[in-house]
């Protein structure tokens, strides 16, 4: 019994010394200047808001709401596209990406959009399925890991807007 609870004490301190150490890096990593931050790390080098930006042609309520949109809807049909994967339902993997793919070309995640078309594309013949998993997870991948970016983003869109920095 005494050797359980040292065990389970060591592994609890384990845990908050790691918990301490990634919220340390978090800190220290923090992106203070998104454009550098983008630049440095090539899941962010494709994504820009210009192309949406002069969609909207300078009204910041329209770029808000799209951002707001997309990530509502690509949560969403990303979430789906797993679970389609999951069950082997093909033609909704491709009907899925194709969706997904003019939205991310608006907000230029050119990384992303290729490969929902390698889906698409690959979705339509099956027989090669762990390479069509194995593009699902790279999408899934890199959404989750530009998603937090588009959500700062977004944030400093709103703030910029009750500021009138727009």
């Amino acid at each position: 019994m005494i050797i359980d609870l040292t065990m389970s004490t060591k592994a609890n301190l384990l845990r908050q010394k790691l918990k301490e150490f990634f919220v340390r890096m978090f800190i220290r990593n923090r992106p203070q200047d998104l454009s550098a931050t983008r630049s440095e790390n090539s899941y962010f080098r494709d994504y820009s808001l210009n192309k949406l930006q002069g969609l909207a042609e300078g009204n910041i309520n329209f770029t808000i709401e799209m951002l707001q949109i997309f990530l509502q809807n690509a949560d969403k049909d990303i979430s789906e596209l797993k679970a389609s994967c999951l069950y082997n339902n093909w033609e909704r993997v491709g009907t899925l990406a194709h969706k997904l793919i003019p939205a991310c070309e608006y907000l230029q995640l050119d990384k992303l959009a290729r490969f929902l078309k390698d889906i698409e594309i690959n979705s339509n013949n099956v027989q090669d399925r762990i390479k069509l998993v194995q593009l699902v997870d790279h999408a899934c991948d890199t959404y989750s890991q530009i998603r937090p970016m588009i959500i700062i983003d977004l944030h400093k869109l709103k703030k910029d807007k009750v500021l009138g920095n727009y």
